[in-house]
């Protein structure tokens, strides 16, 4: 009787071959679902901080105009943000019109009067820009003392008086996710 008992349980030492088929399987299905969802999740996070970038740039360029309050010759007559859909890049920019209106008031956002501040970013390579919706933000700009707004949604450069909301619309490159910045008429950023 012993005998037998043994000789089963050394017949039994290893695994099937259909056993270790089944495991490798079900280990690749799980590693492949792994690799698409962070993926997925990596091109969100881009998403959220390209828009969280363009954000701040706006909020920069407000700030910036808000510090010439009290400058009785303040070094520009506004400061702005300024979309390049062709190239992929943003800016923040000071603007200085020669000569310089009376009370900084425009009717077009003269792209020889702009000069780059600081920042140009370019967008990251996840991501693309919308410019299919009729808001497309082209341009703000944002002059002393109130600070007056100048929205432009075209490429012209002309500014819509009174100013309309207008978004900077964000997509990852397989359009599964989108974000918006919009810019309303009182200067307001939401996104």
């Amino acid at each position: 009787m012993f005998r037998i008992l043994r000789s089963k349980s050394r017949s039994r030492r290893g695994f099937s071959l259909i056993e270790l088929l089944v495991v490798v399987t079900i280990s690749a299905v799980i590693s492949s679902l792994a690799i698409v969802y962070s993926k997925i999740s990596q091109r969100q996070i881009a998403l959220y901080v390209e828009t969280q970038k363009i954000g701040e740039v706006i909020l920069r360029a407000k700030a910036l105009t808000l510090a010439t309050y009290n400058d009785p010759t303040p070094p520009s007559c506004g400061y702005g943000f300024d979309i390049d859909y062709t190239t992929r890049t943003y800016t923040l920019f000071g603007y200085n019109p020669m000569p310089p209106p009376p009370g900084c008031n425009i009717a077009t956002i003269d792209p020889a009067s702009k000069f780059p501040i600081v920042q140009t970013e370019v967008l990251n390579r996840d991501i693309v820009f919308d410019t299919s919706a009729a808001d497309t933000l082209y341009s703000v700009l944002f002059t002393p003392p109130e600070p007056r707004i100048f929205i432009s949604n075209n490429i012209s450069g002309a500014v819509t008086d009174p100013p309309i909301s207008s978004s900077v619309h964000l997509k990852t490159l397989d359009g599964s996710t989108h974000a918006d910045v919009t810019v309303s008429p009182a200067g307001q950023v939401e996104f």
